[in-house]
């Protein structure tokens, strides 16, 4: 009768090597297979214009213009010169830390669990994820950020279980050091460390004290440097909307993008996410079972739930009570733990099953879960996307040397210079950044625009990407619109407020003769006050465009022609706010049927009357955009104001502000 042993039950040498290696280079298929194609986004913009800029340059975005640690900007920049600056070449970068980042969570999950499977698992689990595949193809920290966390744990888990080092202590603290230069939440990970340091103290009785003492003092020591640099400046300022996030919106964003990456989540993607929350308890709670029949010790246990814990609980806890700024990929501390966790609970049902068969049923499951979840996030709509690289294409093959583009607004600036805009730009406003607490006025809008525009400007380009945060009456596209009497052609994109994710490029042939836009609203002649004491229509423009798409646009940039009636009313602040006044434009044809119509407060919705500024004009603009096959040629049709009191307590007041035939 033979007897086996955990010795004969181990893997041996060879099989310890070729089954990391056959998983890494799955790894390597999976993400060539996922490697994204499509233009750089807006963030991405950010890192891949400081990537080829200078080292000052980078040093003053990171301490005086934006929230951002600079590790990831000073890499990329090395690696840029080595490797271009190609798409291609900065997403390269970040698959190569996310390929680490893969290598390291096979180790860790080895070690953690006390079996190789546990290794595989962690590495499979952690690849199949949508946040994995979303760090993997971002040109952007987090494959980085990634990487050096589950190098920080594995050398932390060295440190504390195995013997103490001096060497290897160094090393922790410089491979933390970095993880925190490259991501400012990286300190949720260093307080979840902390919490697994204090365990194995209680569990030791206070050997291993020393090192402990040196780890945060050696942090302090490396982050002083840059608290200094920082020294002064208000993190919060103009970053974020005031307000709170409620604990289950904030729940669901976290474990949604853990889930499922840069996705927005339907009711389906929301509940697979909870899903997965209850699997992970159901995994931890098999982990807890396993460990107390005396399998392993529990370290690898708290190290992982505390990695989970602590990020979630600081991130919602910050959104819900300190500033509403939600984003789900601030917890990427947690996407490698929640797959320590599965793995810690699926090696333990693993190693209790006794056949072979239902040991495959196991990996079978597992790779169905990961098939189902990649398969439902591939349906998911992308979170934020943009196709700059088409517009500038456009502007490129289109602009002539004369022309200029206005920014919506200026945060844009990275997308021109890092896809080489051909001709002068301006933002509206100027900002580098978003400063949610800037809306741009009118008086700064028209000094913008006369930066760059000259006598010899015959065309005027505006491109915008969810620019009316700080471009909340749509000023941008209003001034070329006074300029060219609303002659235009839509190259991309929509041109109305309501969305959000789209890159516009429209194109302006300006008119000869225009006065100045203040003069012409001087000289308006007064329309209407709601009420004695409240704002004054000063009076209004209205513009009609057909056919907009443009003539030599590709079906890709405009897939449909539409037509447009674009309204400016111009108000003056009265004594008295009356926030529930709405205006209403609608195109009415001789039959007086609706063909379209737009309601919203006087100058928007993100811009209530209590914002304006006394004795500036302030622009309520309005676009109805509808398809041409609704206007007959030769028929006559109507646009109509309405200004009403919301809830009924005033009298509805209109004016017709235009007639119009569509052209033979």
């Amino acid at each position: 009768m033979s007897h086996s042993n955990s010795k004969n039950n181990a893997p041996n040498r060879n099989t310890r090597l070729w089954i990391p290696t056959l998983l890494l280079f799955g790894v390597f298929l999976w993400l060539a297979v996922n490697f994204p194609h499509e233009s750089l986004w807006y963030d991405e913009t950010v890192n891949a214009y400081l990537a080829s800029s200078s080292w000052s340059t980078i040093w003053d975005w990171s301490r005086n213009i934006d929230n951002q640690m600079p590790l990831h900007f000073w890499l990329l920049k090395l690696w840029v010169a080595a490797m271009g600056q190609s798409e291609f070449s900065l997403r390269l970068f970040s698959a190569f830390g996310a390929w680490l980042a893969a290598a390291g969570i096979y180790a860790l999950g080895k070690r953690v669990t006390g079996k190789m499977i546990g290794g595989v698992l962690a590495l499979v689990i952690l690849a199949g994820s949508g946040s994995f595949l979303y760090a993997a193809g971002e040109v952007r920290t987090y494959a980085l950020a990634l990487a050096l966390l589950i190098l920080s744990c594995l050398l932390l888990w060295e440190l504390c279980v195995g013997r103490i080092r001096w060497k290897l202590l160094g090393a922790y603290l410089v491979v933390t050091l970095l993880m925190v230069y490259a991501h400012y939440t990286a300190w949720l990970g260093v307080a979840a460390q902390g919490i697994f340091v204090g365990v194995r103290l209680l569990q030791n009785r206070g050997r291993g004290f020393k090192p402990a003492v040196l780890i945060p003092a050696g942090l302090a020591l490396g982050f002083a440097p840059w608290l200094i640099a920082l020294a002064g400046r208000d993190f919060n300022a103009g970053t974020a909307f005031y307000g709170e996030v409620s604990w289950r919106t904030a729940f669901e964003a976290y474990t949604g993008f853990a889930a499922f990456g840069q996705k927005i989540l339907d009711d389906p993607a929301r509940q697979m996410a909870w899903g997965m929350v209850a699997t992970a308890g159901i995994a931890a709670l098999v982990w807890v079972i396993g460990k107390k029949k005396g399998a392993y010790r529990l370290e690898g246990f708290v190290l992982a739930v505390a990695l989970v814990v602590v990020p979630l609980a600081g991130l919602i806890f910050s959104v819900n009570q300190i500033e509403g700024k939600l984003s789900g990929r601030h917890a990427w501390v947690m996407w490698p733990a929640i797959a320590l966790i599965l793995a810690g609970g699926l090696s333990q049902i693993y190693d209790w099953l006794p056949m072979r068969v239902w040991k495959g049923c196991v990996l079978v499951g597992l790779m169905l879960g990961l098939g189902i979840l990649a398969r439902l996030g591939g349906t998911l709509e992308d979170e934020y996307s943009g196709d700059f690289r088409q517009a500038f294409e456009i502007l490129q093959r289109e602009a002539d040397p004369n022309d200029i583009l206005i920014l919506q607004d200026g945060t844009l600036f990275t997308a021109a210079e890092y896809y080489d805009a051909p001709i002068p730009y301006t933002g509206i406003p100027r900002d580098k950044i978003t400063d949610v607490s800037h809306e741009v006025a009118f008086f700064e809008a028209v000094d913008s625009l006369a930066l760059i525009l000259t006598p010899q400007t015959e065309h005027i380009w505006v491109l915008a990407w969810q620019g009316n945060t700080m471009d909340p009456t749509m000023l941008a596209f209003a001034l070329p619109e006074y300029l060219s009497d609303g002659q235009r052609r839509v190259w991309m994109g929509p041109t109305v407020p309501d969305v959000y994710n789209e890159v516009t490029l429209v194109e302006y042939q300006i008119s000869a003769g225009k006065e100045s836009l203040f003069d012409h609203i001087v000289g308006y002649p007064g329309i209407l006050r709601v009420q004695p004491d409240g704002p004054a229509l000063l009076g209004f423009e209205v513009y009609t465009s057909f056919d907009e798409r443009a003539e030599h646009a590709t079906e890709t940039e405009m897939e449909t022609d539409f037509c447009s009636v674009m309204v400016h009313t111009w108000w003056w602040r009265g004594d008295t706010d009356y926030p529930a006044t709405m205006m209403s434009i609608s195109l009415i044809d001789d039959e007086e049927t609706r063909i379209a119509q737009r309601d919203q407060p006087l100058a928007g919705y993100t811009f209530g009357q209590e914002k304006w500024t006394p004795y500036v004009p302030t622009l309520g603009r309005v676009e109805l955009q509808f398809p041409c096959s609704r206007l007959v040629r030769g028929e006559e049709y109507d646009v109509w104001l309405a200004v009403y009191d919301l809830n009924g307590e005033k009298e509805t007041q209109t004016y017709l502000l235009k007639t119009f035939s569509p052209p033979h």
